[in-house]
């Protein structure tokens, strides 16, 4: 465990910058009183390459990759970012520059479950099953629940499962909503946030298997 100055002295920033990132639930912590303790596991963490996207370009990032049709069309200089972004994605460490574009996709809540209950939480349908929780990611983890849940569910589950917050949790959620069909996206940043090998390496590659098939589609649409 250390405190906010250790952490702030460890990474090489700003005790205020500390505070943001708890205040966004990216540092898995626990509170005493006044007394903030943050666990070694967050030591992670890593300064952004890139500001996250806003909604929009998110979702038109999200479903380019998907091949989803967009509900509303990109003005001509949306498009040059968005060929922007996919360059960059093509070229630079993609899956945690992915991330990065995605960090403003929902808040990130921690809590513990009655192993028992793990399973039925995972097949319950007000979750959307996420990052290693997600089919794409060819990992196993039925100890563990991962998704994304509307703000309007997130009391009745804590209810119906008896949720505890704890920073070190095997339920890991993000509040917010998103297209089922934009998941596999959503997917790779959601891996990539593990900071960990074996999710960086399934982050990698299903953002390549995204962005093949993404090129597929242009080279089908380009024939006579």
């Amino acid at each position: 465990m250390l405190t906010v100055a250790e952490f702030a002295e460890r990474k090489e920033i700003g005790v205020q910058r500390v505070h943001q990132l708890l205040d966004e639930g990216l540092l898995p912590h626990k509170k005493y009183g006044n007394r903030v303790l943050i666990y070694g596991e967050a030591l992670k963490w890593r300064p952004r390459r890139s500001r996250p996207l806003a909604e929009r370009m998110r979702e038109a990032l999200a479903a380019e990759l998907c091949g989803v049709r967009q509900s509303e069309p990109l003005s001509g200089n949306e498009q040059f970012r968005l060929r922007k972004h996919l360059t960059r994605l093509e070229h630079d460490n993609g899956a945690q520059l992915f991330a990065d574009l995605f960090a403003g996709r929902g808040r990130l809540h921690r809590y513990r479950v009655h192993p028992e209950d793990i399973r039925d939480l995972r097949e319950d349908e007000r979750i959307l099953l996420s990052g290693i929780s997600h089919g794409d990611s060819n990992l196993a983890a039925e100890d563990f629940v991962e998704g994304y849940v509307r703000q309007e569910n997130l009391n009745g589950l804590m209810r119906n499962y008896l949720l505890e917050a704890d920073p070190v949790g095997q339920v890991k959620l993000r509040i917010g909503e998103v297209l089922p069909e934009l998941l596999s996206a959503y997917s790779v940043a959601d891996l990539a946030d593990w900071e960990s090998p074996r999710e960086l390496r399934e982050a990698e590659r299903v953002l390549s298997k995204l962005l093949l098939e993404r090129r597929q589609r242009e080279a089908c649409s380009d024939r006579p």
